[in-house]
């Protein structure tokens, strides 16, 4: 049993506290406190050690984790697994080190391939051009929390197989299909324990297609209100504008 004397910055005894340990002890003491920490059997350390709060938590913080851009350095139009591993090298970073992604847009970059970021500690992808993720291109992602996807129309076996750290999902107008084109089931999130927990948001317009499907209906699916992309009729009524969305 540990005993610490906790004191005031003015040396005045504040209280005794018994800990079972020396780190419980250590963790009693504040920024303005003076410690000293004995044992039944003596000293432990250095009497009236200040203790800075600060210097704590600048050795406790996380590293931000880096977003790292994946090009397409084969111009295929595709993302394979050597293009994310030379994004990585180029960001500095190892291929088991923890990352953000984003495929940029307006590169003609329509496909994630076989495997593409299969094992890799990748944390969210953003990939708004993408129409096909092909099979296992997700697979073991064990860190994988949000995917974003508008344009997915394909998603191949596997591609989330075992990400069951998964819990937000955004795809496009139209539920995605194998790539020969039948309709996808579980094998797609092989090995999720709980799809429920992933929020799948969706244009608003096709959340009871969502709704009906087996596997995506078990999600929990939210309506995203589309925005205004061409004007079919402009009103002036009474002092206000009025515009009406081409259907």
């Amino acid at each position: 049993m540990f005993k610490s004397k906790h004191y005031q910055g003015n040396g005045t005894l504040a209280k005794n506290t018994d800990t079972s340990s020396y780190a419980d002890a250590c963790s009693k003491i504040t920024t303005s406190n003076v410690v000293e920490t004995t044992t039944r059997g003596g000293i432990l350390t250095t009497s009236r050690v200040v203790v800075l709060l600060l210097f704590v938590l600048t050795f406790s913080a996380k590293a931000q984790i880096p977003t790292v851009t994946i090009l397409d350095i084969n111009a295929g139009g595709t993302i394979n697994s050597d293009e994310v591993d030379a994004a990585l090298t180029s960001a500095g970073l190892l291929t088991t080190d923890d990352f953000h992604a984003i495929i940029p847009k307006g590169e003609g970059i329509r496909t994630i391939g076989l495997s593409a970021f299969a094992g890799k500690n990748v944390i969210s992808i953003i990939g708004e051009d993408i129409e096909n993720s092909i099979n296992m291109s997700f697979q073991g992602c064990s860190k994988l929390e949000k995917v974003v996807l508008p344009k997915c129309r394909v998603l191949g076996t596997l591609a989330f197989e075992n990400c069951n750290a998964l819990r937000e999902l955004t795809l496009g107008k139209q539920v995605p299909t194998y790539p020969n084109g039948t309709p996808m089931d579980e094998f797609v999130f092989y090995g999720i324990t709980d799809l429920s927990l992933i929020k799948l948001n969706v244009p608003e317009k096709s959340v009871d297609l969502y709704a009906a499907h087996p596997v995506f209906g078990q999600m929990n699916i939210v309506g995203i209100p589309q925005k205004v992309t061409h004007i079919n009729k402009v009103n002036v009524k009474k002092g206000r504008l009025i515009i009406t969305p081409q259907p």
